[in-house]
């Protein structure tokens, strides 16, 4: 299988700890998740998270990919560039 998109970096650990959001929370604190697809074959999903990252002015997405039913998220771009649009190729 093969996952193609821009590249780009991402920071462990995997997944986000829940932020719960009050009035207080910061924007900046929350990341979300967009562009979701799943490969041909059914079996892994991927998907762009957007975070702020200190020091700069807009948000940053990086690509991860989750294998399905159940998997857990796990980064699969880590570049020190934006990620976004990810598609499988069809023979994936």
């Amino acid at each position: 299988m093969e996952l193609v998109g821009t590249i780009g970096d991402h920071k462990s650990p995997y997944a986000s700890p829940g932020v719960p959001v009050t009035p207080d929370t910061m924007l900046k604190d929350i990341r979300t998740a967009a562009d979701a697809t799943i490969s041909p074959d059914g079996k892994r999903a991927a998907f762009v998270v957007w975070e702020w990252v200190p020091e700069r002015p807009r948000q940053r997405g990086r690509i991860w990919v989750v294998d399905l039913p159940g998997g857990e998220a796990r980064p699969f771009t880590n570049g020190p560039h934006g990620d976004s649009c990810p598609r499988w190729s069809p023979d994936s």
